[in-house]
């Protein structure tokens, strides 16, 4: 694994010596507005222009390039915050049931990043987890939803004792939900931070992806704003909805094809 880092935050989980730092802020640029989906390609080419073989390791001067392309992704997903609660994808020509929650949500903890991101906004995404913000930027606090399989794993195992972790598992008869789309691959990302602009008007706040709560089934509201360890600040929520980031200014050009069923 290799890790592309702003200078300013923690050590890489792959290790010492793995990792690309770079100068660019935590929340901004690729960690931002730019960022790429989960499961964007990536290829490195040589600096001397030669082919890259499959045992080379990158070395310095080599070039690192992300294929950032647009996948079909919802409008928004919708999880009933109960033990068996539908998981569902809203497209534009019809919806689908992703999954059942396991493990219902109940509280907020203190997950490295989220000092970097807003409230009701993605903090990280990728095969294994959505990473939700729940305190203002520069405070630290969310909670994290993640996928069955992943929450048997040995360093997962305290997700079952705790109130900061939703549990979601495939519908009855289908495969985990790990590192697949349209939750654990390649459709969520941070988005713009405060102050970015991409290159129209629609992209810049289209390309946030948004996440609101019902609070005891009443209407649909914005995330509480909530910060540090608070085991039980979330037993209210009923229901949770996670829209999903677009650049297409909408109708522009007739039905937009990344909104459609994959």
């Amino acid at each position: 694994t290799i890790s592309l880092l702003p200078e300013e935050t923690i050590a890489p989980a792959a290790g010492p010596g793995a990792a690309i730092v770079t100068d660019i802020k935590a929340g901004r640029a690729v960690f931002g507005a730019w960022a790429p989906p989960v499961g964007s390609r990536v290829v490195f080419e040589r600096s001397d222009g030669g082919p890259y073989l499959a045992k080379d390791a990158p070395r310095k001067g080599d070039v690192m390039k992300i294929m950032a392309d647009p996948l079909p992704c919802p409008y928004f997903v919708e999880l009933e915050n109960r033990p068996g609660g539908r998981v569902t994808a809203w497209y534009g020509d019809g919806v689908r049931v992703l999954g059942r929650v396991i493990r219902p949500l109940g509280g907020t903890g203190r997950f490295d990043g989220t000092i970097f991101q807003d409230t009701g906004r993605i903090r990280a995404n990728h095969p294994g987890v959505i990473d939700v913000c729940t305190s203002p930027e520069g405070l630290v606090g969310g909670f994290q939803i993640i996928p069955l399989e992943h929450a048997f794993s040995r360093e997962m195992l305290g997700a079952w004792k705790m109130t900061q972790w939703m549990i979601i598992g495939p519908e009855m008869g289908k495969v985990d939900l790990k590192g697949t789309g349209p939750l654990f691959s390649g459709g969520l990302l941070p988005g713009p931070a405060r102050g970015e602009v991409l290159w129209d008007l629609w992209s810049s706040y289209g390309r946030k992806p948004l996440v609101l709560a019902r609070s005891k089934g009443g209407p649909w509201g914005k995330m509480p704003a909530l910060s540090g360890r608070q085991d039980h600040a979330l037993e209210g929520i009923t229901h949770l909805r996670i829209y999903y980031p677009f650049t297409m200014e909408p109708l522009r050009d007739g039905a937009d094809p990344s909104h459609r069923l994959p």
